[in-house]
């Protein structure tokens, strides 16, 4: 079984280019079934650039809730 450490930016950063695109957060939402993908990725791209970003992802609500 997969398992997704949402604590850790690199989880989702398949392509290692310190972004998070959405079609990386899709892949790993379809393979943990996390939670709905807009819902989530609007809630981690803060500047609506369509990636989310080490920062963006730092600083995340959502991270922060369930890293602490």
């Amino acid at each position: 079984m997969f398992e997704l450490n949402v604590c850790d930016f690199q989880s989702f950063d398949l392509d290692d280019d310190q972004r998070i695109s959405e079609t990386e957060l899709s892949i790993l939402i379809d393979i943990t079934g996390l939670m709905d993908l807009d819902e989530f990725f609007e809630q981690m791209d803060i500047n609506k650039d369509d990636v989310v970003t080490l920062e963006e992802y730092n600083s995340s609500q959502l991270i922060k809730d369930a890293c602490t």
